[in-house]
């Protein structure tokens, strides 16, 4: 039961590490979809609502999974998975997302000096970089971690 219970935590660690990235990009792709098109004042159609929902999983689901080690998979297996070192890639993550959600408002603050910034687009750039670049940082540390 220990050994399959090692492997299995092996198994999803290695996972976690290559899904990580694709996650940060997806999220990147889809922030770039949203600004490169009309940024209504408010939500008219289901494609704004569609494309709403589909930003706040991309951005809800991870920041919780990256919170906690991932709320989803069994307490035994967690437990493996969360050594020391994915214990410190993760706070290495939470801290880079948080200087990147800082710079971004700082350069939202500079940019409102001049012109009208959207709120709901200055929130959206603020929480995605917070968000993106923790786990693009969190993905990569673990995958070295995995391919070392």
């Amino acid at each position: 039961m220990v050994s399959e219970d090692l492997e299995e935590a092996e198994r999803r660690g290695k996972q976690r590490a290559r899904v990580w990235p694709v996650l940060a990009g997806l999220l990147i792709l889809q922030q770039w979809a949203f600004f490169t098109r009309h940024l209504p004042e408010r939500l008219d159609g289901v494609v704004d609502y569609l494309d709403a929902g589909v930003w706040l999983l991309l951005v809800v689901v991870p920041l919780g999974a990256l919170w906690t080690g991932g709320w989803i998979r069994p307490l035994e297996i967690r437990a493996l998975i969360e050594d020391e070192s994915t214990r410190a890639n993760r706070a290495s993550a939470l801290a880079l997302g948080f200087l990147f959600a800082i710079l971004a408002a700082t350069v939202l603050f500079v940019a409102t000096l001049f012109t009208q910034v959207n709120p709901r687009f200055a929130l959206n750039v603020v929480i995605s970089a917070g968000i993106g670049s923790a786990m693009m940082r969190f993905g990569l540390l673990e995958w070295r971690d995995y391919a070392a």
